[in-house]
């Protein structure tokens, strides 16, 4: 067995959560922890940093928040990880075992340094990691399988190159954590990428206390993602796993043995209680099939715990039966000596095409690329801005001969454009924006960063965090959009009372003209002269 905890090792918070630290403290308990609990001595656990301390899959991970560079003393991962001795933060391990190679490939994307809160959301790979991965690619090629596993999604990866692509050439699955469950809104985000693995986001245990099993059966991988409650009598027990036949959505034809399940001769189900199981029912399409009987223990097989009872159900069935193209469905009805019920429902194929039904929201935020949407949209809305102060001044000629130009929106705007006064301080702000920085300050202990919307430069390097798009965005176009507002309505308070003015010296000369004997005083003579250079100055 191994365990892989995938980030967030450690919270890394001050108290008031405002702000982030690496705290020796923390790391010496999770440190402890392991030690304490002899976890070590009968599994395999693989670590890897978060940007809180980094994160667990067990497989296990550590935290980066405020730490100036991966050899830094406040990196406590290097000291307390278990695989913080590595020179790579990023590393490959292979499991031999008497039926195969299994290889595991741990992604580290916490940027050098790591930024403190709240700058230290998106992950990020430096180019000269890519050889690196490039070499665990090529030392898996001969292993059964290959599972990937780090603490972001690939979602919110900024990377040089294609990460997604070169996952996809070994990985049945890329494991990782870090969104949370986004409050308890999606707690399960899964994807099929379209580079062919899948995407398995996992909840977080310190708040939501989720983990995973990740089972293979002959080449063939199942998982469940349970929520561990304190309470042996509760909903959770038994856990129940169906590892043959397995879930149709997360069957990979292309990445594993499909043709062993319509081979099988036995349904196998994992299941696991505190107390003894007193059965567990089996029923496919709605027809009992039969109870699932323990499966006995070979002589000289190896098990983590001789002394525990061994988790595996079998069933005898014949796949031929359901081996018609279609999708069925296979529920499994546990119950122990305790009284605890659990019922497991889950579709299956035997043969055919997979359905690969993944809700379309949940799914979208693992597989979409949030930093590149983050900076479409800060660029469409820049753009936008733009486009309305310099489109109305290269075609205000052609927009002012429409009657729409005549609304209220559309006039003030045409105005505010034209005036020079107000429409190069706009564009001026825009460029800067873009271009110049929003803060500075200390984000990292001992080293001052200048913050950019493209950007953090912090230690000699330009960290790509795309939330400072976020945050630039939120700030320019609430402050850009209220004085574009006032502007506009200024101006066009202004011109409005000019041409009411203009109005009414036009009808004081109309009147004039029709008066043509009555000698005009000096004040009228004036107003004639000052209405007609006013209305050249519009013009």
């Amino acid at each position: 067995m191994s365990v892989e905890l995938n980030g967030d090792l450690v919270d890394a918070k001050s108290k008031d959560k405002h702000s982030s630290t690496q705290l020796s403290t923390e790391w010496k308990i999770y440190s402890t922890i392991l030690r304490e609990t002899n976890v070590l001595n009968f599994t395999r656990l693989l670590d890897i940093r978060g940007n809180h301390g980094r994160e667990l899959h067990v497989f296990i991970p550590s935290d980066a928040f405020n730490v100036p560079s991966g050899n830094a003393e406040a990196n406590y991962f290097r000291t307390h990880g278990v695989q913080g001795h590595r020179l790579s933060n990023s590393y490959a391990f292979n499991l031999g075992l008497p039926f195969g190679k299994y290889s595991f490939i741990a992604l580290d994307a916490c940027p050098d340094p790591g930024l403190m809160r709240p700058l230290n959301f998106f992950g990020h790979i430096a180019p000269e990691t890519e050889e690196d991965i490039r070499e665990y690619v090529k030392a898996t090629r001969t292993s059964n399988l290959t599972f990937w596993f780090g603490h972001y999604p690939t979602s919110t990866i900024v990377s040089p190159f294609a990460l997604r692509s070169i996952i996809g050439s070994s990985a049945y699955a890329y494991f990782c954590g870090h969104l949370h469950t986004l409050l308890g809104w999606v707690p399960k985000m899964y994807g099929l990428q379209p580079q062919g693995f899948l995407e398995l986001e996992l909840g977080d245990w310190r708040d939501n206390r989720y983990y995973r099993i990740v089972a293979v059966d002959h080449d063939l991988v199942s998982f469940i993602d349970v929520r561990f409650s304190p309470s042996i009598s509760s909903a959770e027990w038994p856990v129940i796993l169906v590892t043959n036949p397995k879930h149709a959505n997360f069957l990979l034809p292309h990445k594993e043995p499909f043709y062993r399940i319509e081979q099988s001769d036995h349904i196998r189900i994992l299941v696991w209680s505190p107390y003894s199981v007193k059965y567990v029912s089996v029923s496919i399409d709605g027809v009992k099939l039969g109870n699932a009987t323990r499966a006995r223990i070979l002589p000289n097989a190896t098990v983590p715990d001789p002394s525990l009872p061994n988790p595996l159900f079998v069933l005898p069935w014949n796949p031929a039966i359901w081996s018609t193209g279609s999708v069925h469905t296979i529920q499994v009805v546990a119950q122990d000596v305790n009284g605890n019920r659990r019922e497991v429902t889950q579709p299956f194929l035997v043969s055919g095409t997979p359905p690969w039904n993944f809700p379309f929201i949940p799914s979208l935020f693992v597989t979409s690329d949030h930093t590149f949407n983050i900076r479409t949209l800060f660029y469409v809305l820049w753009s936008y801005l733009f486009g309305l102060i310099v489109i109305p001044r290269l075609f205000s000629r052609y927009l002012h001969r429409h009657a729409w130009s005549r609304s209220r929106l559309f006039a003030g705007l045409l105005r505010l454009a034209s005036t020079d006064t107000f429409a190069y301080p706009l564009l001026i702000y825009l460029f800067y924006v873009a271009t110049g920085p929003i803060f500075m300050g200390y984000l990292v202990d001992g080293h001052f960063a200048v913050v950019f919307s493209f950007g953090v430069y912090v230690g000699g390097s330009l960290i790509a965090e795309s939330l400072t798009y976020v945050y630039e965005s939120i700030q320019w176009y609430i402050n850009s959009s209220v004085v574009a507002f006032v502007l506009h309505g200024i101006v066009h308070l202004i011109y409005t009372r000019l041409d009411r003015r203009n109005e009414a010296y036009s009808m004081n000369a109309r009147y004039s003209l029709r008066n043509k004997d009555t000698d005009p005083s000096p004040s009228a003579s004036m107003d004639n002269i000052f209405w007609f250079i006013q209305v050249s100055a519009i013009l």
